[in-house]
This record gives C-alpha cells, sequence and structure tokens, in this order.
C-alpha cells in the first residue's frame, strides 16, 4: 500500500501532467496565423529550405528540421510545424516551473496556481501562439534555473556541473541567456547564502569564487556544446568572408573577442540624443511591466515576508540589469518583454508564495484575459480569405514553384499558410541582377524542371508583385530579360493575384 508521502508526489505529478495538457490544448488552439516581426519569417523560410541554421540561435532550426523529417508523412506546413514546436516548448516550461515550484517546497495548491500565473502572463501567453524562437527557448531557460537553484541549495560539483551544462545548452538555443546569466548569478547567491549561513560559512569571497567559476563553467559548456553540433555537422560552417575575421587563438584571441564586448555599449550609445534618455526608464515598463502584467507587479508583494525579501531584491536586480542591456539592444525600438519572459518564473514564484490563493487565482483569470486579449487583436488573419483560395489552388495543381518578390508580397503572406506542399522562393534570392542576361535562357530551362516528381513537371506560380520587380523602370537588364525568357518558355493564367505558369508544350 502506497504510503502518503509517496500517494501525495503521484498527485504532484498528476497536477504537471494536467498542466502540460491544458496548455498544450490551449497554445495551439489559439496558434496565430500572423506573423510576429521578421524573426518567425526567417524561421519558416529556413525550415522550407533546410537552410543552414541561425547563427545566434542554431537549435530551433535543428529541432524543427528533425521534427519535419519524423513528420514528413503528415505533409504539414513549416508554419505549422513551428508554431505547434513554439505552443508546445511554452507548455513544457510550464511543466517544469509546477516541478521546479514542488522543489522549492510549495504546497500542491499554491505550486498550481503559480505554473497557471505563468502560463496566463500576457506576454508568455502571446509568444506562445505565433512562430517565434522564444517559445522553444523558455524550457530550456527554466530548466537551467532550476538546475542552479538546487544545485546553491544542496552543493556538490555534479548538481553544479549540470546547471552549467542546462544554462550553457540553453545559450545555444537563444543567446539571450548569456544578457540573463547576471540574474541567474544573482538568484544562485541567495539561496548558496542561506545554505552556507546554515552550514556556519559566512566568507563573502568564496561565494565571489563559486560565481565566477559557474561562469567559467557555463561558458565552457557553451562552446562545447557549438563545437560539439559543428563537429557531427548540423551547423554550417561560416563563409569565407567571415573567415578572414576569425580571433586568433589562445590569449590574443580572447582579447580580440573581449575587446569588442567591453566596447559593444559605447557603440550602442552611439548617436543616441537626450531625447532617447526617457526611454531608459521606459523600457522597464514596455518590456516588463505592461506585458506581464499582473505578475509584473503581483510579485512585489513578497517583500512582507523576510524569507523572501532577498529573492525579491535580487530579481529587482536583474530587471535593472536586463532593462538597461535592452535599453541599448532596442532603444525606442518594442519587443513586447520577449528576452522578459524567463524572469516570469521566478516572479510568479514568489507572487504565489506570498499572496492568498485566492487572489493568485483572479491574477491568473487576469492574465487570460490580457493574454487571449492580445492574441485576438495582433491576429487579425488579413490573408485568411487568400490563404483558402491558394489552398485550393494547390489540391487542384499540385505542387507549385512559388515565385514572389520579398516578405511583403500578399501571395507570399498567404501563401506561406496555405502551401504545404509547394516551395516559395523569393526571385531576388536567384541573384538575378548579377546574371549576365546570355544565362537567363538556361534558368528559366531549370525553372521548369524544378521540383518534379514522378516526371509531372512543376507548375509556377508567379506573384503580380514579382512581375513588378522584374519590370521595374530602371532595373538591371537581366531582370527583363528573365521576365521574357517566362514568357516565351510557358502558358501564363491569370489566377489569384498571380499567374500561373506551365511549361509550354506540356
Amino acid at each position: 500500500m502506497p504510503l502518503p508521502a509517496q500517494k501525495h508526489r503521484v498527485k504532484e505529478w498528476g497536477d504537471t501532467l494536467v498542466l502540460g495538457a491544458l496548455f498544450i490544448v490551449i497554445f495551439l488552439s489559439f496558434r496565430q496565423e500572423t506573423f510576429y516581426l521578421y524573426d518567425g519569417f526567417n524561421m519558416v523560410m529556413r525550415l522550407s529550405r533546410f537552410s543552414p541554421a541561425s547563427a545566434l540561435h542554431p537549435f530551433p532550426d535543428i529541432l524543427s528540421q528533425w521534427v519535419s523529417l519524423l513528420l514528413a508523412p503528415l505533409g504539414l506546413r513549416p508554419f505549422a510545424v513551428l508554431g505547434a514546436l513554439n505552443g508546445c516548448g511554452v507548455a513544457i516550461a510550464v511543466m517544469l516551473s509546477h516541478r521546479f515550484f514542488h522543489s522549492l517546497e510549495m504546497g500542491r495548491w499554491r505550486a498550481m496556481l503559480s505554473a497557471l500565473l505563468v502560463g496566463s502572463t500576457p506576454n508568455v501567453f502571446f509568444f506562445a501562439t505565433v512562430v517565434e524562437v522564444h517559445g522553444i527557448f523558455l524550457p530550456f531557460a527554466v530548466a537551467g534555473l532550476w538546475a542552479l537553484t538546487l544545485a546553491a541549495m544542496r552543493g556538490g560539483i555534479p548538481r553544479f556541473a549540470l546547471a552549467a551544462l542546462l544554462c550553457g545548452f540553453a545559450s545555444f538555443v537563444h543567446s539571450s541567456m548569456h544578457v540573463l546569466l547576471p540574474f541567474y548569478l544573482l538568484w544562485m547567491d541567495a539561496f548558496a547564502a542561506e545554505r552556507d549561513k546554515q552550514n556556519g560559512m559566512r566568507n563573502p569571497r568564496y561565494r565571489w569564487r563559486r560565481a565566477i567559476v559557474f561562469m567559467a563553467a557555463y561558458g565552457g559548456m557553451a562552446i562545447l556544446t557549438r563545437m560539439g553540433f559543428s563537429l557531427a555537422g548540423l551547423l554550417a560552417e561560416a563563409p569565407l568572408k567571415a573567415q578572414v575575421s576569425v580571433p586568433s587563438s589562445g590569449l590574443k584571441g580572447l582579447a580580440e573577442r573581449i575587446g569588442p564586448l567591453l566596447l559593444w555599449p559605447l557603440g550602442q550609445l552611439k548617436g543616441r540624443t537626450w531625447a532617447d534618455l526617457p526611454y531608459l526608464f521606459l523600457t522597464p515598463v514596455r518590456e516588463w511591466i505592461l506585458p506581464s502584467l499582473p505578475v509584473s507587479l503581483a510579485f512585489l508583494f513578497a517583500w512582507r515576508r523576510k524569507p523572501l525579501a532577498p529573492l525579491v531584491c535580487r530579481l529587482l536586480a536583474g530587471l535593472a540589469i536586463l532593462s538597461i542591456v535592452a535599453y541599448l539592444m532596442l532603444n525606442r525600438f518594442v519587443e513586447y518583454g520577449a528576452y522578459f519572459l524567463p524572469l516570469v518564473i521566478p516572479a510568479s514564484y514568489l507572487a504565489g508564495k506570498s499572496l492568498p490563493k485566492p487572489a493568485t487565482a483572479f491574477l491568473v483569470l487576469l492574465g487570460f484575459v490580457g493574454g487571449i486579449s492580445w492574441v485576438k487583436i495582433h491576429d487579425r488573419r488579413p490573408f485568411e480569405k487568400q490563404a483558402h483560395s491558394f489552398a485550393d489552388l494547390e489540391k487542384s495543381q499540385g505542387k507549385l514553384l512559388v515565385l514572389a518578390d520579398w516578405l511583403t508580397d500578399p501571395v507570399f503572406l498567404s501563401g506561406i499558410h496555405a502551401f504545404r506542399k509547394s516551395q516559395i522562393w523569393f526571385l531576388r534570392e536567384f541573384g538575378v541582377d548579377a546574371l549576365p542576361p546570355s544565362v537567363l535562357p538556361s534558368l528559366v530551362e531549370r525553372l521548369g524542371v524544378l521540383g518534379k516528381t514522378k516526371g509531372d513537371s512543376v507548375k509556377i506560380l508567379l506573384t503580380k508583385q514579382a512581375i513588378e520587380w522584374l519590370s521595374k523602370k530602371g532595373s538591371p537588364p537581366a531582370r527583363k530579360s528573365l521576365l521574357q525568357a517566362l514568357q516565351d518558355g510557358f502558358r501564363w493564367t491569370e489566377v489569384n493575384n498571380s499567374y500561373l505558369l506551365q511549361p509550354k508544350g506540356d
């Protein structure tokens, strides 16, 4: 017969699984068809081409390619794969947060409410429903914070090594982990100081040495992770142009890397005026207080509880450091709290620990109202009707090679949501402007056979905006030559704000 403690643990794990299933359903149900800025565009395009991973955030691209290969029989759109990965990533982050809160000896219902507070926070909810890197990054950020907290509470080299490994890998998922590290060290110090106090150790130098050793271990793990994926052939080699400026090895190479890093703030301040100064104070408002309401302010109630005061101080210090870095990076630009998402987890813990359970439940409700409203306002789906039209076109015509102008091309914007089997390319990606007119007929011939499957020639969908780009007045002669070659080599049929091109003779 199970012991009461075992029964309690089973219930806790049951709660975790229920939370995960609940948020997967919620996030995927509210998944947006509207992109947020250009990172989502670029992720979808890299996945649709299986292009080399992003230099700054490699793992999401690698992961999405693995998942796409695994789910290839389902014929899912790259957009849908990435959107699902993002939502599932945040749902996993909520589950990890729930386990993290239990490890800090939070009661069952408080841990449940605090985890719900994480998932319902508006910016967390928003980034769980768009195609972005942050949703895939968040579970790794939570895992690193959890491991580091346990290492500080219980000690032991293996625990610190695991924390360094998880945090280092998180930097491979998203480079903002480097910016979050100061807060992680401050958070670790609070728990380590309490443990040292209980063990009769009150040596500040020891705590500083521990932080420095962890930073070194973190940096080593981050480098080893990248090296491992590079040796496995999963990271593209640097282009020849970039290889010229590769730093030297040894101490000289270290100096070459540290120098630009130390001068980076000065470079970011270059060109700023006194009119930009208010944004130093507006940044925490626009990136933390408003996007993360209500948890962004609710954690301050933890001041009332003396044991939680050191954690509140460290979270405020972490927020101040991150706000300064965000100001240097963004200035007047708004990212709606994207870089602050991992700080929602400690803030939710402090709020759930210090507030009455009914008050926390009310904050969860407010968070859901804010998050769902934000998603509904943002996801206007302006190309929904066109997307249905293009989906029907693909069903009737089979695979298409879509040639668009650029990211803002309406056919691309609607087609990326609709097409499941077709390829979408931008004309300028072919380097048309640099091609001599003599090679354009052969390029057109290649377009005619590109994407052949089982002997069937692919049909080309050329957007009207792409035609405007080709025929633009004053453009390089190669563009008009390409347009002429397409007119000579294909039959044109107008359809859906574009032209369906079929090779003559088919």
